[in-house]
């Protein structure tokens, strides 16, 4: 079971590019990218796919 703090990655058939237009009004953190989960921005770690942060309801 999985603990608050705890690391976990993306299943990748989850989580879609977002849209050009929409990334750049997000911030920009290097080694990071922004996926679209539903209506959430999810930041991702490029180099292993774990997730560091989520913006719910954002993309809408």
């Amino acid at each position: 079971m999985k603990r608050p703090g705890d690391a976990f990655s993306l299943p990748p058939e989850i989580a879609k590019n977002v849209d050009p237009r929409r990334r750049r009004e997000l911030p920009h953190y290097e080694g990071y990218e922004w996926r679209r989960v539903g209506a959430d921005a999810v930041l991702v770690d490029i180099t292993n796919d774990i997730i560091h942060a989520v913006i719910h309801d954002i993309l809408r």
